[in-house]
């Protein structure tokens, strides 16, 4: 018992010590989970809990701005203990910040070394520039060695520069080598990445589609030799490249017979088109604007000149009386429009509707006063009518490579773009996507993802912890 006594003071303090850390954490948890409910409590009270999901028009009929931006920003900027914004403050904290930015130069001219210090905001923290500076182009993509545990070995691809390698990045003074063999030296290089199963195997991807042309691509590049030598394994030029003039999308009149085809722009809200045509008789809406409540279309296609409403309130009225398809017709020349659905709710717009030049407008009410008229509309393509196609040419926005049990899956971001007299530079010109390997670059399958019925053009590609795959769109 002795050498119970003995040591039992210092087994005490640590226990008090415990208890002490133990209680002070639960307590810190409590008051975070107390100050958790008080903010819940003033969300679940939000004086705009019955408006801020309105409608823009029902938020107008009550004289509310159309849009719930300041309703949101006020919820969002609340004081989580008080549930309201504080704007009272505001000077008070701008003073404070004013205040401390001058106390951090006074000291910077005092030599006082601060460890918030963040890249570029001293000399200890500045960029220090690592090349290459003896070519001309914007570096795009970058890559360090996955085989190099020193974290020397660095690529660097250049949209019009080529791709690059450097031996050891931490020498402001090393130099940079273009890779030259099986690869163009002026190469568009957007991304760079390699196979996680195998570290050897480098993926690069080629071009910027959102540059006009000024950076062209060529392809899915691979390297099986940790980038000493490349072969092209998706896209790019093909050995016989054909170029044509597209129609683009156009309405085909089937009755009277012996008519000119219409060009179209499809609207931006209702039901997506496809290559199975809507054949039906083509009506003119009573009124001619459907601004109000329209003649009876059961089962017809409504034709609908533009001017008076919104585009979404036309095709609304023509749906509700019947219409499995609008068209629209420009009341102001033959320009081509895309069509916004204004404040209509694009949800309560099931059917397509389309957007004619005025002079086809006219040229169908006058098919339609002569007798019965009936059309066919269908989506033939996503290129623009009269523009010059060149199939063969690939942009790759971006290259990831993912680990799915043992198997590597490529995903590339595969683009198009407008340049010159070029309307689309992918196959056909409405094969631009998201696009996956899982046989090294052999075979490709694409990955149709659509938003609002359209396919998107896809522009990063990202892995996450989690190894789920996350892409972002042009639009």
């Amino acid at each position: 018992m002795r050498n119970f006594y003995k040591y039992s003071p210092s087994i005490l303090v640590v226990i008090l010590l415990i208890i002490s850390i133990t209680y002070l954490d639960y307590k810190n948890e409590s008051i975070i989970n107390e100050k958790r409910l008080i903010h819940e409590n003033f969300l679940q009270n939000s004086p705009f809990l019955n408006t801020k999901d309105l409608s823009k028009s029902e938020r107008r009929s009550i004289e509310l701005p159309p849009n719930s931006y300041n309703e949101k920003m006020w919820e969002l900027s609340m004081n989580p203990a008080t549930g309201r914004p504080e704007p009272e403050k505001l000077f008070k904290i701008q003073k404070e910040l004013r205040d401390l930015r001058y106390a951090i130069d006074d000291e910077k001219l005092a030599g006082v070394n601060r460890n918030s210090a963040v890249p570029g905001e001293n000399e200890e923290m500045k960029w220090i520039q690592r090349g290459p500076i003896n070519v001309g182009g914007r570096t795009k993509a970058l890559m360090f060695d996955p085989n190099d545990d020193s974290n020397e070995i660095v690529f660097s691809g250049g949209v019009s520069g080529g791709l690059f390698k450097n031996k050891k990045i931490s020498d402001p003074n090393s130099s940079w080598e273009l890779i030259t063999k099986n690869i163009p030296q002026n190469l568009a290089l957007s991304s760079i990445t390699y196979d996680p199963n195998n570290k050897d195997v480098f993926y690069a991807g080629t071009g910027e589609s959102y540059t006009g042309g000024d950076a062209l691509g060529s392809g899915l590049w691979k390297s099986e030799d940790r980038g000493n030598t490349w072969f092209k394994v998706f896209g790019g030029d093909t050995e016989n490249p054909t170029t044509y003039v597209s129609e683009g999308n156009t309405i085909e009149i089937i009755k009277p017979t012996n008519q000119n085809k219409i060009s179209f722009s499809a609207a931006s809200f209702g039901k997506t088109l496809t290559p199975d045509p809507i054949e039906a008789e083509i009506l003119i809406s009573n009124p001619v604007n459907a601004c109000g409540t329209i003649n009876s279309v059961e089962g017809k296609i409504a034709l609908i000149q533009r001017g008076g409403c919104q585009f979404g309130v036309k095709v609304l009225n023509a749906q509700n009386a019947g219409a499995v398809a609008a068209i629209v017709y420009n009341n102001e020349g033959d320009d081509l429009y895309s069509m916004l659905v204004g404040d209509t709710n694009p949800d309560s717009i099931s059917i397509p509707a389309v957007f004619i030049s005025q002079s086809d407008g006219e040229r169908l009410n006058s098919l339609i006063t002569q007798g019965e008229t009936i059309v066919s509309l269908k989506k033939s393509s996503n290129s623009i009518p009269g523009f010059r196609i060149v199939p063969g040419t690939f942009y790759i926005n971006d290259v990831v490579v993912r680990n799915n049990n043992g198997s590597s899956e490529i995903y590339i971001a595969a683009g198009t773009s407008s340049y010159r007299d070029a309307s689309q530079t992918l196959f056909n010109g409405e094969d631009y996507g998201l696009y996956k390997s899982s046989d090294g670059g052999v075979n490709w399958n694409k990955i149709n993802i659509e938003y609002e019925g359209r396919v998107v053009q896809p522009m990063d590609l990202e892995i996450s912890a989690n190894n789920i795959v996350w892409m972002s769109s042009t639009r």
